[in-house]
């Protein structure tokens, strides 16, 4: 069953503080986002967490971040 958006965002938010970062990734103020499955996805099998991170105030990544 559908374990809730809370405990998903939850589990996201490991994955993403348990990801490795380049040292390119030290020259940016990174946010991290998460995308997780809706209750309806979740009914179709859906079960992947994604992690990304985006750069602070809009500015733009032009570097490799991941190692």
């Amino acid at each position: 069953s559908y374990p809730g958006r809370e405990a998903l965002a939850a589990k996201a938010l490991e994955a993403c503080h348990a990801a490795r970062l380049a040292p390119a990734a030290n020259g940016y103020t990174l946010n991290f986002q998460r995308a997780y499955p809706s209750s309806t996805s979740w009914e179709s099998g859906d079960r992947r967490v994604d992690c990304y991170v985006t750069a602070d105030g809009g500015n733009v990544i032009n570097a490799n971040v991941l190692p």
